[in-house]
Protein backbone atom coordinates (compact mmCIF):
# COMPACT_ATOMS: atom_id res chain seq x y z
CA UNK A 1 0.00 0.00 0.00
CA UNK A 2 1.18 3.60 -0.55
CA UNK A 3 2.71 5.30 2.45
CA UNK A 4 1.48 8.75 3.57
CA UNK A 5 4.54 10.92 3.28
CA UNK A 6 3.33 13.28 6.01
CA UNK A 7 1.47 11.18 8.57
CA UNK A 8 -0.43 12.98 11.36
CA UNK A 9 0.97 11.88 14.68
CA UNK A 10 -1.43 10.50 17.34
CA UNK A 11 -2.02 12.88 20.24
CA UNK A 12 0.11 12.12 23.19
CA UNK A 13 -2.80 12.74 25.63
CA UNK A 14 -6.45 11.79 25.19
CA UNK A 15 -8.81 14.30 26.87
CA UNK A 16 -10.80 12.85 29.71
CA UNK A 17 -14.60 13.13 29.10
CA UNK A 18 -16.47 15.22 31.65
CA UNK A 19 -18.80 13.20 33.86
CA UNK A 20 -21.88 14.84 35.37
CA UNK A 21 -23.17 13.14 38.52
CA UNK A 22 -26.83 13.57 39.44
CA UNK A 23 -27.44 15.56 42.57
CA UNK A 24 -29.83 12.86 43.93
CA UNK A 25 -30.35 9.17 43.28
CA UNK A 26 -33.88 8.21 42.08
CA UNK A 27 -35.76 6.34 44.85
CA UNK A 28 -36.81 2.86 43.88
CA UNK A 29 -40.35 1.72 44.80
CA UNK A 30 -40.66 -0.52 47.85
CA UNK A 31 -42.24 -3.81 46.65
CA UNK A 32 -43.59 -4.52 50.13
CA UNK A 33 -45.83 -1.45 50.16
CA UNK A 34 -49.52 -1.66 49.15
CA UNK A 35 -51.05 1.31 47.45
CA UNK A 36 -54.22 2.33 49.27
CA UNK A 37 -57.00 3.57 46.99
CA UNK A 38 -58.45 6.95 47.69
CA UNK A 39 -61.38 6.83 50.05
CA UNK A 40 -64.74 7.98 48.69
CA UNK A 41 -65.87 11.35 49.83
CA UNK A 42 -69.11 9.91 51.19
CA UNK A 43 -70.49 6.43 51.91
CA UNK A 44 -74.08 5.95 50.70
CA UNK A 45 -76.55 4.77 53.31
CA UNK A 46 -77.49 1.08 52.93
CA UNK A 47 -80.92 0.30 51.55
CA UNK A 48 -83.14 -1.27 54.17
CA UNK A 49 -84.59 -4.61 53.06
CA UNK A 50 -86.45 -7.45 54.79
CA UNK A 51 -84.15 -9.73 56.76
CA UNK A 52 -83.22 -12.79 54.63
CA UNK A 53 -82.52 -16.26 55.97
CA UNK A 54 -78.82 -16.43 56.93
CA UNK A 55 -76.46 -18.89 55.29
CA UNK A 56 -75.64 -20.26 58.72
CA UNK A 57 -78.44 -20.55 61.26
CA UNK A 58 -75.92 -20.22 64.07
CA UNK A 59 -75.80 -16.49 63.47
CA UNK A 60 -79.49 -16.11 64.22
CA UNK A 61 -79.20 -15.25 67.89
CA UNK A 62 -82.56 -15.03 69.56
CA UNK A 63 -84.47 -16.73 66.73
CA UNK A 64 -87.04 -19.47 67.29
CA UNK A 65 -86.70 -23.04 66.08
CA UNK A 66 -89.03 -25.89 65.14
CA UNK A 67 -88.05 -29.55 64.83
CA UNK A 68 -89.82 -32.88 64.38
CA UNK A 69 -88.07 -33.98 67.59
CA UNK A 70 -89.08 -30.88 69.56
CA UNK A 71 -91.90 -30.14 72.00
CA UNK A 72 -94.48 -27.37 71.96
CA UNK A 73 -94.10 -27.20 75.73
CA UNK A 74 -90.55 -25.90 75.34
CA UNK A 75 -89.28 -22.37 74.72
CA UNK A 76 -88.56 -22.84 71.00
CA UNK A 77 -84.81 -22.32 71.26
CA UNK A 78 -82.17 -24.06 69.17
CA UNK A 79 -81.56 -26.58 71.98
CA UNK A 80 -85.24 -27.09 72.86
CA UNK A 81 -87.23 -26.38 69.69
CA UNK A 82 -90.98 -26.49 69.25
CA UNK A 83 -92.59 -29.48 67.61
CA UNK A 84 -95.07 -27.73 65.30
CA UNK A 85 -94.85 -24.78 62.95
CA UNK A 86 -98.27 -23.70 64.19
CA UNK A 87 -96.89 -23.25 67.69
CA UNK A 88 -94.35 -20.85 66.26
CA UNK A 89 -97.03 -19.08 64.22
CA UNK A 90 -99.03 -18.46 67.40
CA UNK A 91 -96.02 -17.38 69.48
CA UNK A 92 -93.85 -15.04 67.42
CA UNK A 93 -93.98 -11.26 67.31
CA UNK A 94 -92.84 -8.59 64.87
CA UNK A 95 -89.17 -8.91 64.00
CA UNK A 96 -88.90 -12.62 64.87
CA UNK A 97 -87.48 -15.35 62.64
CA UNK A 98 -88.51 -19.00 62.80
CA UNK A 99 -86.05 -21.60 61.50
CA UNK A 100 -87.66 -24.93 60.71
CA UNK A 101 -85.43 -27.99 60.88
CA UNK A 102 -85.60 -30.60 58.15
CA UNK A 103 -88.37 -33.17 58.15
CA UNK A 104 -92.05 -33.65 57.32
CA UNK A 105 -94.74 -31.76 59.23
CA UNK A 106 -98.32 -32.99 58.81
CA UNK A 107 -100.24 -29.89 59.88
CA UNK A 108 -101.99 -26.75 58.70
CA UNK A 109 -100.32 -23.45 59.58
CA UNK A 110 -102.28 -20.23 60.04
CA UNK A 111 -100.44 -17.09 61.07
CA UNK A 112 -101.73 -15.11 64.05
CA UNK A 113 -99.45 -12.04 64.18
CA UNK A 114 -98.24 -9.44 61.69
CA UNK A 115 -94.80 -7.98 61.41
CA UNK A 116 -94.25 -4.32 60.71
CA UNK A 117 -92.22 -2.16 58.36
CA UNK A 118 -88.57 -2.97 59.06
CA UNK A 119 -89.47 -5.80 61.50
CA UNK A 120 -90.83 -8.55 59.31
CA UNK A 121 -91.69 -12.03 60.56
CA UNK A 122 -89.81 -14.75 58.69
CA UNK A 123 -90.51 -18.47 58.41
CA UNK A 124 -87.55 -20.20 56.76
CA UNK A 125 -86.09 -23.64 56.40
CA UNK A 126 -82.96 -24.32 58.41
CA UNK A 127 -80.06 -23.80 55.97
CA UNK A 128 -79.12 -26.95 54.08
CA UNK A 129 -82.18 -28.95 55.19
CA UNK A 130 -85.48 -29.81 53.47
CA UNK A 131 -88.73 -28.83 55.16
CA UNK A 132 -91.95 -30.47 53.94
CA UNK A 133 -95.42 -29.36 55.01
CA UNK A 134 -97.69 -32.30 54.14
CA UNK A 135 -101.47 -31.80 53.96
CA UNK A 136 -102.43 -35.46 53.74
CA UNK A 137 -105.70 -36.00 55.62
CA UNK A 138 -106.31 -32.28 56.32
CA UNK A 139 -109.60 -30.91 54.93
CA UNK A 140 -109.23 -27.47 53.37
CA UNK A 141 -111.35 -27.39 50.21
CA UNK A 142 -114.72 -26.67 51.83
CA UNK A 143 -113.32 -23.45 53.31
CA UNK A 144 -110.96 -22.68 50.43
CA UNK A 145 -108.02 -22.51 52.80
CA UNK A 146 -104.28 -22.73 52.19
CA UNK A 147 -102.11 -25.29 53.95
CA UNK A 148 -99.70 -22.48 54.89
CA UNK A 149 -102.11 -19.58 55.37
CA UNK A 150 -100.96 -16.05 56.18
CA UNK A 151 -104.41 -15.37 57.63
CA UNK A 152 -104.70 -11.72 56.60
CA UNK A 153 -101.40 -10.84 58.29
CA UNK A 154 -98.78 -8.48 56.89
CA UNK A 155 -95.00 -8.09 56.62
CA UNK A 156 -94.42 -11.82 56.34
CA UNK A 157 -91.59 -13.72 54.59
CA UNK A 158 -91.98 -17.42 53.71
CA UNK A 159 -88.67 -18.79 52.51
CA UNK A 160 -87.63 -22.24 51.29
CA UNK A 161 -90.60 -24.42 52.35
CA UNK A 162 -92.02 -27.32 50.35
CA UNK A 163 -95.80 -27.77 50.45
CA UNK A 164 -97.33 -31.07 49.27
CA UNK A 165 -100.73 -32.81 49.19
CA UNK A 166 -102.91 -29.83 50.03
CA UNK A 167 -106.51 -30.41 48.97
CA UNK A 168 -106.86 -26.70 48.13
CA UNK A 169 -104.21 -23.93 48.08
CA UNK A 170 -100.59 -24.61 48.98
CA UNK A 171 -99.43 -21.20 50.24
CA UNK A 172 -101.76 -18.23 50.37
CA UNK A 173 -104.50 -16.20 51.99
CA UNK A 174 -108.18 -15.98 51.20
CA UNK A 175 -108.95 -13.67 54.14
CA UNK A 176 -112.65 -14.21 53.68
CA UNK A 177 -112.32 -12.91 50.11
CA UNK A 178 -112.95 -9.41 51.40
CA UNK A 179 -109.65 -7.99 52.65
CA UNK A 180 -106.18 -9.47 52.83
CA UNK A 181 -102.77 -8.74 54.20
CA UNK A 182 -100.03 -6.74 52.57
CA UNK A 183 -96.27 -6.92 52.16
CA UNK A 184 -95.95 -10.68 51.78
CA UNK A 185 -92.87 -12.33 50.26
CA UNK A 186 -92.99 -15.99 49.15
CA UNK A 187 -89.60 -17.04 47.81
CA UNK A 188 -87.61 -20.21 47.11
CA UNK A 189 -90.62 -22.38 48.01
CA UNK A 190 -92.21 -25.26 46.11
CA UNK A 191 -95.68 -26.76 45.95
CA UNK A 192 -96.67 -30.18 44.69
CA UNK A 193 -100.08 -31.77 44.19
CA UNK A 194 -102.47 -29.07 45.35
CA UNK A 195 -106.23 -29.20 44.81
CA UNK A 196 -106.28 -25.62 43.57
CA UNK A 197 -103.49 -23.09 42.99
CA UNK A 198 -100.09 -23.78 44.43
CA UNK A 199 -99.77 -20.13 45.56
CA UNK A 200 -102.79 -17.81 45.88
CA UNK A 201 -103.48 -14.45 47.53
CA UNK A 202 -106.72 -12.45 47.48
CA UNK A 203 -107.55 -8.82 48.19
CA UNK A 204 -104.24 -7.56 49.51
CA UNK A 205 -101.36 -5.43 48.34
CA UNK A 206 -97.62 -5.46 47.70
CA UNK A 207 -97.04 -9.17 47.18
CA UNK A 208 -93.78 -10.70 45.92
CA UNK A 209 -93.83 -14.25 44.50
CA UNK A 210 -90.24 -15.00 43.56
CA UNK A 211 -88.21 -18.06 42.48
CA UNK A 212 -90.74 -20.70 43.49
CA UNK A 213 -91.63 -24.02 41.84
CA UNK A 214 -95.32 -24.87 41.36
CA UNK A 215 -95.94 -28.43 40.18
CA UNK A 216 -99.06 -30.53 39.62
CA UNK A 217 -101.65 -28.01 40.83
CA UNK A 218 -105.45 -28.02 40.34
CA UNK A 219 -106.09 -31.68 41.09
CA UNK A 220 -109.67 -30.72 42.13
CA UNK A 221 -110.55 -28.63 39.09
CA UNK A 222 -109.60 -25.72 36.87
CA UNK A 223 -107.90 -22.85 38.64
CA UNK A 224 -104.46 -21.29 38.15
CA UNK A 225 -101.01 -22.35 39.26
CA UNK A 226 -100.17 -18.94 40.80
CA UNK A 227 -103.18 -16.73 41.56
CA UNK A 228 -103.23 -13.09 42.64
CA UNK A 229 -106.75 -11.69 42.75
CA UNK A 230 -107.53 -8.09 43.68
CA UNK A 231 -103.90 -7.47 44.68
CA UNK A 232 -102.73 -3.87 44.43
CA UNK A 233 -99.05 -3.89 43.53
CA UNK A 234 -97.15 -7.13 43.05
CA UNK A 235 -94.02 -8.76 41.64
CA UNK A 236 -93.99 -12.25 40.14
CA UNK A 237 -90.60 -13.33 38.84
CA UNK A 238 -88.32 -16.31 38.39
CA UNK A 239 -90.95 -18.97 39.08
CA UNK A 240 -91.21 -22.37 37.41
CA UNK A 241 -94.70 -23.73 36.73
CA UNK A 242 -95.20 -27.15 35.15
CA UNK A 243 -97.25 -30.36 35.00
Amino acid sequence: LPTDPNPTPFPTQVPTPKTVSPTTTPKQPDPTLTIKPAEPTATPAPTKTPTPAPTNAAVAAGAYYVSTTGSDAGPGTADTPWRTIQKAAASVKAGDTVYIRGGTYNERVQLKVSGSSGTWITFARYPGETVILDGTGIALASNRWALFDTGGRSYIIIDGLRIINSDYFGIGDMAGETSGGHDIIVRNCSTYKTGSSGIAFFWGSRMTISHNVVEYSNTNGAQEAISLHGIQGFTINGNKVFD
